[in-house]
């Protein structure tokens, strides 16, 4: 006879400790809970794990969300019971997926090219990297990133480096 077992997609905390609420469980309680109470349910470490800024961070990246972080966060030193309060009322309630943006490394494009970029337009060279990240958005501003190093007479294998 063959025994079946099945696996619980959540784990459980070994007997008599009781696991405290992640961000992402406080984030579930904003979009599909949305119970006015919720925070006289949770306990002290729970009430400690609701972070402000991440979850501000976090639901920014549903674009139609921005509006409403962007009037939350004026209130940097909000108590996390009206930052709370403020998305039930606001954010739809039901199943929400994010996908989280993460930064780009800090090495995406080669050094030169973010100085020949920061030179040319005579800008800093963080300025230079958005500058960047505009042209390689389009064919059109790769293309006229093209000509602009061939200006300045850089050679085909490094343009083909750079992907241009």
């Amino acid at each position: 006879m063959k025994k079946t077992t099945t696996k619980s997609s959540k784990k459980k905390p070994p007997s008599g400790l009781v696991k405290t609420k992640s961000l992402f469980d406080h984030l579930k309680a904003i979009y599909e809970v949305q119970d006015p109470n919720y925070f006289n349910t949770l306990t002290e470490s729970d009430k400690k794990s609701y972070n402000v800024y991440m979850l501000n961070r976090l639901i920014s990246m549903n674009p139609k969300q921005l509006l409403a972080v962007a009037v939350i966060q004026i209130y940097n030193t909000i108590a996390p019971e009206l930052h709370y309060t403020f998305f039930i009322n606001v954010i739809p309630k039901g199943k929400q997926w994010n996908e989280y943006i993460k930064a780009r490394d800090e090495e995406f494009f080669p050094s030169w090219l973010i100085d020949r970029i920061a030179n040319h337009f005579e800008i800093s060279t963080k300025e230079a990297v958005d500058y960047l990240d505009i042209f390689y958005h389009t064919e059109i501003g790769k293309s006229d990133l093209r000509k602009l190093l061939q200006l300045y007479g850089t050679e085909e294998k490094y343009l083909k480096e750079v992907g241009v």
